[in-house]
This record gives C-alpha cells, structure tokens and sequence, in this order.
C-alpha cells in the first residue's frame, strides 16, 4: 500500500498518500501503540546526504515507516506514523551528521511528538472560514460538522478548496478525497476568485 505513495527525489523521500479522512482516535489511543509500530532502535548506517548535504534519505528508515503503515488501522494513525516518520526523519540527520547511525524511539519525548501530529492534522485539513460570493457558498465553507471530524465524511459538505484558496471543487463522497475542480460558483454563477480570502 504505502510504497505506491513515495516519491523519490533529490532531497529524498516525499510523501503522496493522497488525504484521507480524519476518523475521531484520541491521542493516547494512538499514543499507546507507538512501540507496536516502530521498533525501539532504528538503524540509519545505510543512510546518505543528498543534494549538497541538506537532504537526507535511509532507506532503512524509509522501510521501518512503509512497515509501519502496513500495520495502521485508520487514517488517523496513518497520520500519526507520518509524524513520527518526520520527527525520525529530522532525528536522524543530525544523528548521521554526528556520525550516530543509531536512533531510539525513547528519545522522542511524547510532547514532541503530540505537537508533530497535531501540526500533521492541522496540515491534512483544508481551512474552511473564508469570505463567499453568495450565503450558498459561504454555508459550505463557513460551517463545522457536529457529527463528522472530516469534511470528506459529511454528506453535507459539497465543496473544498485547497489552502491558497485558488481551486475549489465539487466533492464525490466515495470514501475519499475525490472531487472535480470548478471554476464558477455554483449556486450565483460568479467566477472563483483566487486567494486565501475570496471565493
């Protein structure tokens, strides 16, 4: 599943799981199975500096992440191995530049990793509040679902937008995050404005 989704390039790995929906799992729940995860030690011996040394790639790391998204059970803990991937990933340059080619998952405080994920899930998540040419438009993007965490799970919510607020498109609710871009409200007819405020 996961190695379809990497990307290899000068700087190493990137990471092109398309996003999934975000299903309610408390921290702690997540938390709780790190060790089950990702091995205690990781060894990063194998790894390199790329594209004047400002890149980094192990591919024994790259493994270690692939297997443990093999083992994930909801997206929400897909998220979570991301951010721990990119924690390791961060660890393990300036280990390698130390020549250390040993990393512990025990050095990475709960708190670090608490902060990481959240900014994974602030990241994963579209911004919704934004200014719209018509109250249709607006309702779409200027409400929170009260039973579903992922706009991508509300049957309500027809439209996203990406972060720069420069394409929208009409979702396909088929367990996804498919959707087909626009470029006219569909409600008014005005065209899509670009920007983070407009629509």
């Amino acid at each position: 599943m996961c190695k379809r989704h990497l990307q290899p390039t000068a700087v190493g790995v990137v990471y092109t799981r398309p996003l999934a929906p975000i299903l309610k799992m408390n921290f702690e729940t997540i938390y709780s199975r790190k060790n089950q995860l990702f091995p205690e030690q990781l060894d990063i011996r194998d790894g390199s500096f790329v594209q004047d040394s400002t890149g980094f790639l192990s591919q024994n790391l790259v493994d270690i992440w692939n297997a443990a998204e093999e083992k994930s059970e909801s997206s929400a803990e897909g998220y979570f191995i991301w951010a721990m991937y990119c924690l390791l990933h961060r660890q393990a340059k300036k280990a390698f530049r130390k020549g250390d080619f040993t990393l512990k998952i025990s050095d990475l405080t709960k708190e670090d990793i608490r902060k990481e994920y959240e900014k994974v899930l602030k990241k994963a998540e579209p911004k919704r509040r934004i200014k719209s040419c018509c109250r249709m438009m607006a309702s779409q993007f200027n409400k929170k679902c009260e039973i579903h965490d992922s706009i991508y799970d509300c049957p309500d919510v027809i439209l996203d937008r990406n972060e720069q607020g420069s394409q929208f498109r009409i979702l396909i609710h088929d367990g996804g995050t498919s959707g087909i871009s626009i470029k006219f409200c569909p409600w008014c007819g005005k065209k899509t404005k670009t920007g983070a405020n407009n629509v």
